[in-house]
């Protein structure tokens, strides 16, 4: 299974904090495109096409995806954190 948390205000957005979905050997995009399909809240995440919208960051075992390169799968026992990108000013 592959654990999903999301931080700050996305777990008040989509209504809890951690969950488990059973995935396996998945990029990016296919896990994006399932998530919208088991909560259509995730489409403030994530484009139709499964990408991650801007304003985000989503890291794969405390590693930020786009440094593991797109021919990344993400596996059992992977957990995956979605945080917004908060900007000061």
């Amino acid at each position: 299974m592959v654990k999903i948390v999301l931080i700050a205000s996305l777990s008040q957005i989509l209504g809890f904090r951690e969950t488990k979905i059973e995935i396996d050997n998945v990029s990016i995009k296919e896990l994006g495109v399932e998530l919208i399909k088991r909560s259509p809240k995730f489409s403030a995440i994530f484009s139709d096409d499964g990408s991650l919208k801007p304003g985000y960051l989503l890291l794969v075992n405390d590693t930020d995806y786009r440094l593991l390169g797109e021919e990344y799968r993400i596996r059992k026992n992977d957990v995956v954190a979605i945080l917004p990108v908060s900007h000061g000013g």
